[in-house]
């Protein structure tokens, strides 16, 4: 009979209770069962092995009485192990994002598409490792590598995409011609029907000029890339850290390292993002607020709102974009002028105090 109590105290312990109580909670976010039944394995691990093997290594070295541990003082270590334990284990969590990406995943999705880099914020998205995970699902995998063709290696065996897509006039090509990169095997119907044209996929008269061009421009963006992408990338960290240092009350938005070398967006307190680009306008600097297909629109960002931006900040958002042609000449020049133009913006804006 006291065999059994014990049983049952280690049994409805906190830590063993747990187990259950996040897989039904797995089980019910996720569709993959075996994904949740992984996650429930991981809680178990980090949540009740990790702390019981430390105990049952106290009591193997005589650390402490028993099992139990009755003494009150010998009770600190082996719930600080178990702290540690739980905080690894919402790290892991964490940094695989749990079963929240997964939990996007039903039995129905057949495509996801994911922007390889953003355009607002230029930061770049764990591709590669997102499209081992929709491989291992069976899921056709679609990535929008607008902004990084030419500007970041791009290989589509490293990203492991079935489907990618560009764009000529964002790598000094000709606008209005594009092109989308098929996964060997993957089945896509044809947009437009009729003579089988581009293997019948797009039907219609071929736009030669456009494909011409298009194909150029992949190929001078192609050359020294390495070295494109050191140089822009450096003149990027200069204009971010310099344009920090001269002005106050200013955001810089987006990952610090894992962003486009050229993309840099900032949100300005107290004045509007689309002031600030008609004063650099005059100044003979295109920027944009927002991005460059919206700078017309006087909405704020939605992707700058949802990374948690007030709509205040949003509104104050400016974004400068280098290219390889580029110099520190030009960097140099728009730091002299965009602080007078904060500065002057400021202090007509009732919303600034000082």
């Amino acid at each position: 009979m006291n065999k059994f109590a014990i049983t049952i105290s280690y049994i409805s312990d906190g830590s063993f209770i747990s187990v259950p109580i996040f897989l039904i909670v797995c089980l019910m976010a996720v569709d993959n069962k075996i994904e949740a039944i992984n996650w429930a394995f991981l809680c178990f691990l980090f949540g009740t092995v990790v702390p019981y093997l430390y105990i049952w290594f106290l009591y193997k070295k005589k650390k402490i009485n028993d099992m139990h541990i009755s003494e009150k003082e010998d009770r600190i270590k082996p719930l600080v192990v178990s702290c540690i334990s739980y905080i690894i284990f919402f790290i892991i969590l964490y940094v695989l994002e749990g079963p929240l990406f997964l939990k996007s995943i039903t039995a129905n999705t057949i495509l996801v598409t994911i922007m390889h880099a953003n355009n607002i914020v230029g930061t770049i998205q764990p591709i590669s490792e997102i499209g081992k995970i929709l491989r291992e699902h069976d899921i056709i995998f679609h990535t929008d590598a607008v902004q990084t063709f030419t500007n970041i290696k791009t290989d589509v065996n490293n990203l492991n995409v079935d489907l990618l897509s560009i764009s000529g006039h964002k790598i000094y090509g000709p606008k209005g011609v594009g092109a989308l990169y098929i996964r060997k095997g993957t089945k896509i119907k044809p947009q437009i029907l009729g003579g089988g044209h581009e293997r019948g996929i797009r039907s219609s008269t071929e736009n030669i000029p456009g494909i011409a061009g298009l194909a150029k421009a992949a190929e001078l963006g192609q050359k020294n890339l390495s070295d494109k992408i050191l140089k822009v990338t450096k003149m990027r960290d200069y204009l971010i850290n310099s344009l920090l240092d001269k002005i106050d009350e200013v955001k810089f938005n987006g990952h610090p390292t894992e962003r486009l070398p050229g993309n840099c967006n900032f949100s300005f307190k107290y004045i509007e993002g689309e002031s600030i680009v008609l004063k650099l306008d005059l100044a003979g600097i295109a920027a944009s607020s927002g991005s460059a297909c919206s700078s017309s629109s006087l909405k704020p960002s939605r992707t700058l709102v949802s990374m948690g931006l007030s709509n205040q900040e949003a509104h104050g958002s400016l974004r400068i974009t280098l290219g390889f042609e580029n110099t520190k000449e030009e960097i140099d020049y728009f730091l002299k002028v965009i602080p007078e133009i904060v500065s002057g913006l400021r202090k007509i804006s009732p919303l600034y105090k000082k």
